[in-house]
């Protein structure tokens, strides 16, 4: 009896704090739409699939929670969907829903008002929810200046009101953004406020960037570098749009105008170019080199003569520069003396931090440059060897004088690695062991940690 009374206590209680929770409506697509409709509430959908491991840690961690039951049942028809089954197929396909958990935030006509994908915890999924609901009550506002857009409204006025209503509502560039920004005046252009509509543009008008540039190119003149520099990285933030259009769409006449508008930003401001930093700070592809931004265009594309005459260049021009032995023995040397100065006895320990923050800093910057052009040249080269087959002994020994370039521009064990089993599957065993055993003294020298070193001691066990 007491076996069964404690039972029952359990399920009594599994079933209040479930009840807690969202409670998530039954009945059809046109159903839920009409309820929300009569209680004027925006629907909240959990989009989901029956393999999907974080949509059922969301269903039973998150979902079952008070404060998300408080809030999202006052506020929201709540509604789930198997996006592989029933309407759920229909639904998530309209929403464009293509990875899981997607969930979703519509309004009762069917206009999507807000959406966030993965795994989120009670906090993050308040915030997700209070968004929403802030872009509900200002979707009528939206769709009627949607409206005076599609009926031909253009007065400089009303485009700002617009483009500052879509961005309340996290919507951005458009034709709108470019026919506000040609409106502006050319002292317009380089006003602070105004920066953020430049980095919005993502249409592409020939006409605009190049009055963009030119203005840069006076303005620069007249107020120097640091005073320009808004108004030179809102040009670069929307010069990769353009790139990423033309390279998702193979579209060659934009890449090569592309090309003309960065060779012109590199002349007027040589940080333009080769700007790994800028490059991982949001400005993106625009930053890098020429010779890198086309080698992504051709290979995405497989324009494959296009793409070997371009990475044959790289690596030639690389190579020579910079060969592996020097490339290592540089390393090493940074490494012995950085060593030695940390373990000196005659650096206080402030001065052996300051140390430490200095070469933490110069690692980092060299690093992702370092490593950025590691893993583009590892992709590239195996396209190459792949396209390239069947293989000629000459392309082989390329090939593997390649992996030990790649090896050298980033000596970390991952690379080392990847590096030593590529060179494995070409047949070239001993130039895997070398690479795998200067990895692991680079290693040691480095003073890594133990985990770090084991693993390359294994993986070199392995021959």
């Amino acid at each position: 009896m007491k076996k069964l009374t404690t039972l029952i206590l359990s399920l009594l209680c599994l079933t209040i704090a479930q009840a807690q929770g969202i409670e998530f409506q039954s009945g059809s697509w046109a159903e839920i739409q009409a309820k929300a409709k009569q209680l004027n509430r925006p629907i909240f959908i959990d989009v989901y699939t029956s393999w999907c491991g974080p949509c059922k840690m969301m269903a039973t961690e998150t979902f079952p929670q008070k404060e998300a039951g408080d809030f999202f049942n006052a506020n929201f028809v709540n509604y789930k969907i198997d996006a592989e089954k029933g309407e759920g197929i229909e639904i998530a396909a309209k929403y464009g829903v293509d990875s899981y958990p997607t969930c979703l935030f519509i309004a009762p006509n069917g206009e999507t008002v807000s959406k966030f994908m993965g795994y989120k915890k009670v906090p993050q999924l308040l915030k997700e929810g209070r968004k929403a609901l802030d872009n509900y009550a200002i979707l009528p506002e939206l769709e009627k200046m949607n409206a005076e857009y599609a009926a031909g409204q253009r007065d400089k006025a009303f485009l700002k009101s617009y483009l500052e209503k879509r961005r309340q509502f996290g919507e951005t560039g458009g034709q709108a953004t470019n026919d506000y920004v040609n409106q502006l005046t050319d002292a317009e252009l380089v006003e602070p406020e105004n920066t953020k509509w430049l980095q919005a543009i993502d249409v592409y008008d020939k006409a605009l960037t190049q009055r963009l540039i030119d203005r840069l190119k006076a303005y620069r003149e007249e107020v120097g570098d640091k005073k320009a520099g808004s108004l030179n990285n809102a040009i670069m933030v929307g010069l990769t749009s353009m790139v990423n259009q033309a390279v998702a769409s193979d579209n060659v006449p934009m890449f090569d105008q592309f090309i003309d508008f960065k060779k012109q930003m590199n002349a007027i401001n040589p940080t333009n170019d080769d700007n790994v930093i800028m490059a991982s700070m949001g400005g993106g592809l625009s930053y890098l080199t020429i010779p890198q931004i086309s080698l992504s265009f051709y290979m995405t594309n497989k324009h494959d003569k296009e793409f070997g005459e371009t990475l044959l260049a790289i690596l030639d021009e690389g190579m020579t520069a910079t060969p592996v032995d020097t490339l290592i023995n540089f390393s090493d040397l940074q490494e012995r003396e950085y060593q030695k100065m940390l373990h000196s006895d005659t650096l206080s320990v402030k001065e052996k931090d300051e140390l430490k923050r200095g070469r933490g800093l110069m690692d980092m910057m060299m690093g992702m440059k370092n490593n950025l052009m590691a893993s583009a040249l590892f992709n590239a080269t195996e396209r190459y060897w792949t396209i390239n087959q069947p293989a000629t002994d000459q392309l082989r020994n390329d090939y593997a004088s390649w992996l030990r370039y790649i090896y050298a521009l980033d000596r970390s064990s991952k690379v080392a690695t990847a590096v030593a089993e590529k060179l494995v599957d070409i047949d070239r065993p001993d130039d895997a062991r070398w690479v795998l055993t200067n990895a692991l003294d680079f290693l040691k020298l480095k003073e890594a940690p133990a985990e770090e070193i084991q693993s390359l001691e294994a993986a070199l066990s392995d021959f």
